[in-house]
């Protein structure tokens, strides 16, 4: 089947040059992609469904470990279906934000109890005004 003229072969020129792409996906490459600049905090973030009809069915509690204009990591004690729509809301003793709607971007495995999760806002956030102290 590896022969077959309508199939490429595992080592062929595409898997080839897909390999050298790869290679090229280093740490400070995709830092440089990014869109917005994230910045480490720690703030308490609280996961409900996006859904208005599921909204009180379930919420899950983490933690941030950055956030920037366009969205946040979180750590979670479950993992998130990647896809999925949710409502995030945020310490606001920490973070001056109102609940997003957001996309599960991402979701790794940090160890048994701890799930890392990628969220893209549905909209930006002002991240200077989030950032200020609380009552200032």
């Amino acid at each position: 089947m590896l022969d077959h003229p309508d199939h490429d072969d595992l080592f062929g020129e595409s898997s080839q040059a897909l390999l050298r792409e790869l290679e090229k996906n280093t740490s400070s490459n995709i830092q440089k992609m990014r869109a917005h600049e994230r910045i480490a905090v720690r703030a308490k973030v609280v996961l409900r469904p996006g859904s208005l009809s599921q909204r009180d069915a379930w919420s899950l509690e983490g933690v941030t470990g950055d956030i920037s204009r366009g969205g946040a990591k979180v750590l979670m004690p479950r993992p998130v279906f990647v896809g999925d729509v949710f409502q995030v809301a945020f310490d606001p003793e920490v973070l001056a934000v109102p609940p997003q709607l957001c996309l599960s971007q991402w979701c790794r495995t940090v160890r048994g109890d701890a799930f890392e999760c990628g969220l893209s806002f549905f909209s930006p956030i002002d991240l200077a005004a989030a950032l200020r102290e609380p009552g200032t």
